[in-house]
């Protein structure tokens, strides 16, 4: 997945074009909502979605964190990331949909940590 910074360069509103098909997204466009991590397959949009470890005291750690031109295809149990994740604890999915409505009571980028998976 890749993040934009909004103010810079001279990409359309719409962001630069992925291999997959989706778009960039600035980062205020990222607005999560977190699922059930089995619920990827309801969600037939384009966007951002992480895998997700809601912890005890309240805060999320991001397991793994891509776009997609169709998160019901990409955030499923056949995803290359998903064992890795499971065994890491995730319990969640975040999405943030393209397009969707601003939500701007939602989960913010700033709000969340990071262990991702090295490769």
């Amino acid at each position: 997945m890749e993040v934009s910074n909004p103010g810079a360069g001279s990409e359309s509103s719409k962001g630069r074009m992925m291999a997959d098909g989706s778009r960039t997204l600035s980062e205020a466009d990222l607005r999560f909502v977190s699922l059930y991590h089995h619920d990827g397959r309801f969600v037939r949009r384009e966007g951002a979605f992480a895998f997700c470890r809601r912890d005890a005291d309240g805060g999320r750690t991001v397991l793994h964190m891509e776009s997609a031109a169709d998160i019901s295809r990409a955030a499923n149990p056949g995803h290359a990331h998903w064992d890795w994740a499971v065994a890491n604890g995730m319990n969640e999915l975040l999405v943030s949909v393209r397009e969707a409505e601003q939500v701007d009571t939602g989960i913010a980028l700033s709000d969340l940590r990071f262990a991702l998976r090295s490769v």
